[in-house]
Parts: C-alpha cells; structure tokens; sequence
C-alpha cells in the first residue's frame, strides 16, 4: 500500500480544498491544476491592497514544501519551510523568502522588503461566499452492485452522503466487516461545486463524487490519479466505482461499525485515527520511543482530523474534531509530538469558560489550522436568532507546566 505524504495549509474561512503543485516555480498557467470555486487556498492581501499571494500546499513534499502563487504578476514560487526564531518561514534558496507571523506576513527578496499585509480571511468586511447548492435528493446511501448478493456471501461496500451545511458534505465510505476485515474505509468532507458533484482532497488525492439519477461515481482529478484510490482499500479493491442509492439503512449486521476512520502523515510520521462507539483511537508511527496508541472516551460525532506544526518545532500537532448533535456545538482533541519521540494531549480551553470572547456562541463550529495558528469560527447569535455575523478566534500553541495548550490570542467579528 502505497502511502501519500500530506503537508496541510487551511483556510480560516474555507476548511479545504487544496490541489498538489510542481517543484519548480512556473508560470501559474502551466504548474497547477486550474484553481476554481471550489478551491480554498490561504489568501495573504498587501497592506497597499495592490497584490493578493495564495499559499497552496504541496502534499506529495516530505520537506514542507508550498507554491506561494502572485495573483498579480502571474507567477509561482515553491518555498520550503526552515526553522525559525518566530513565526513560521519559507525559502526557495534563490532570495525569495516569506514569512508569516499569526496573521501578519512578509514576502523578502535578497534581504529586502517586497511585500508585507496579512491574511485576507482578518478583513472586517468579506467577501460573500458564493457556492453552487447541492440537490439534496443525492443524500444518503450508495452500495456496490454485490450488495444484491450480501445474503449469499458476497463482499460489499457502501458509500453514506450527509450534508454538513449549505457547502459540505461528510462521506463515509464502509464494507462488510462480519465476515472478514473491511475492505474500504473513508471519511472525508467534501466540497459542493454543482447541483450534483462534491469533490474533496485527501492525500494528494483529488477526488470527485458525480451524482446522476440514483447513482454516485467516484472518480479522480485528474483521471491519471485513479489509481490512488487504491489506498483506502485493501486486497487490490478501490474506492473508484459507480454506486446505486437505496432506501433505508444499511445492513447493520454486516457493515463495519467504526464510526471514523483517517490517517494523518507529516514527513516522515503517520498518524492513524478511528472512533468507535465513543472511543477515540490513535496510533502514532515513526515516534523514536514510543507508539503506544492513545485511547480516550469522547463525546459527539467526530468529523474531521488535520495535521500541522503549530509551535514551528518542525514536529507536528494532530487535531481531532467532533460536533454534538444535539446542539450543535464543537469540541476539539489536540495532540503534540515531543522532538519526534512521544506524542501527548494538548490542553484546549472549552470555549464556554472563555466569558470575555464567547458572547453570541450557540454551536455551529469551523476549525482550522492555518499558518501556524488554530482558528475557531462560528456564527453570532442574538436574541436566539443568527445575527448575520462571523466570529472569529485565532489560537496560538504554547507550553504550559504540565503540557503544551492553546491560548486565544486575536478575536475577530465580520
């Protein structure tokens, strides 16, 4: 099986997607994939508001590599994270150099200033977002064409759409479990881009989901990719197929009951997260001394996990969040690595103790690790009602006596 290395740079505003880029700065025409409504890179603007950078990943890089693309001038420069003092910073060995520092940036040129601003997402007045709705007829649960057979034997695999809110979906791929391990596990959240596609990246993968009538296929961009799929399947299966909708549940009996499933990699550690039945698990690789998995009861439905280096220590911080469904409201379970050699829990405030930043919060939370910071998002309630209104808290990550934690650092409302 083989493994995809994933370096992730988020949004604050748009919690995915991101497309793979090239090694060598190249006109923008040529050294991406066309960027379009559904793609959410990290958006720095000028302080001069004449010249707007997107940060993409480059996720296939075991060296933190990113394209920092100009707008403006049209053009594409791959940099590598190196160590830093403070903030987080790039290089391309060449004189170009950008450095950001919580929402602030730098963009150097042979020790010289070229550029400075911050992220855009921290302007007070943003920009509507503008997405596509999902027919919601395509909810629920897709099956291979051997589900017909499961009462004689056959193996399966089922494929679950729940929407998440007006832009996204969770997917959740499952197989039979009863009578041998599963065959495709996933769990992914996808963005919508039409009345009937959704489309996610997950490692270096860009996947699509087309929906016609009362079918699904699952597909790559770019078709080339189609083998990568292969990943989240064993014994030579893969996720690419077309699925048929059925009405009703699934059968309980035979699928597989882990309720999510994800692997994280960041050079050269691999990170593997799965929830059953309230218990969270999660098995490091790569650690010098220990591996020992981490298991804790957890409360809600967990539904996305990212990876990150948030004290620029080069190791990384793995985050697990989940939502109560009653309420809506999100909870976040955060991991710190220790020079490569063990792994431990991050103390993360619940924001309902944080009386001075939490007037307005009824649920409905984002999260996102973004350039070396932690954002929390949700929208202001007054009077019961939502406001119109976006809050926003940025967190840094800093040692504490028993362990490391995050401390809200910059508060924002748009």
């Amino acid at each position: 099986m083989k493994l995809y290395k994933l370096l992730k740079v988020c949004s604050a505003l748009s919690l995915f997607i991101f497309i793979a880029c090239n090694n060598e700065p190249k006109n923008t025409s040529s050294s991406l994939l066309n960027m379009n409504a559904s793609d959410h890179p990290t958006i720095y603007v000028s302080s001069d508001q004449t010249h707007e950078y997107h940060v993409l990943s480059n996720p296939d890089s075991a060296d933190g590599m990113i394209t920092l693309r100009d707008i403006k001038a049209n053009t594409d420069y791959v940099l590598k994270r190196v160590p830093s003092a403070s903030g987080v910073k790039y290089e391309d060995g060449e004189g170009w150099v950008f450095w950001t520092k919580n929402d602030e940036f730098m963009l150097l040129h042979n020790d010289k200033e070229v550029s400075k601003g911050h992220l855009k997402t921290t302007e007070i007045k943003a920009d509507p977002i503008t997405n596509p709705s999902f027919n919601n007829i395509y909810f629920g649960n897709y099956v291979s064409e051997s589900y017909t057979k499961k009462d004689n034997g056959a193996d399966w695999v089922a494929v679950t759409i729940k929407p998440i809110d007006d832009f996204r979906a969770k997917v959740s791929v499952r197989s039979r479990a009863d009578k041998k391990n599963a065959t495709c596990t996933f769990d992914g959240i996808a963005t919508v881009t039409s009345s009937n596609t959704l489309k996610l990246t997950d490692n270096a993968t860009y996947i699509v989901l087309s929906f016609t009538n009362n079918q699904l296929a699952i597909s790559t961009e770019p078709e080339t990719d189609i083998s990568k799929l292969n990943f989240y399947c064993s014994g030579g299966g893969s996720l690419a197929n077309t699925y048929t909708k059925i009405n009703g549940a699934l059968d309980r009996n035979q699928i597989d009951k882990t309720g999510y499933a994800k692997s994280l990699f960041y050079n050269d550690y691999i990170f593997f997260i799965t929830e059953t039945n309230g218990q969270l698990k999660l098995t490091p690789v790569g650690l010098s001394e220990t591996n020992t998995p981490i298991v804790q009861t957890i409360s809600g439905t967990v539904v996305n996990a990212e990876i990150d280096d948030l004290n620029n220590d080069t190791y990384p911080e793995v985050f697990i969040y989940t939502q109560d469904e009653n309420d809506s409201k999100g909870k976040v379970y955060g991991y710190s690595v220790n020079n490569g050699k063990s792994i431990s829990a991050i103390n993360i405030p619940e924001l309902s103790t944080l009386t001075d930043i939490n007037s307005g919060y009824q649920g409905h939370d984002e999260f996102a690790m973004v350039e070396g910071t932690f954002v929390q998002r949700f929208p202001i309630y007054a009077d019961g009602k939502p406001s119109g209104k976006t809050k926003q808290i940025q967190y840094v990550l800093e040692d504490g006596e028993a362990a490391r934690q995050l401390v809200a650092d910059k508060v924002l409302e748009y």
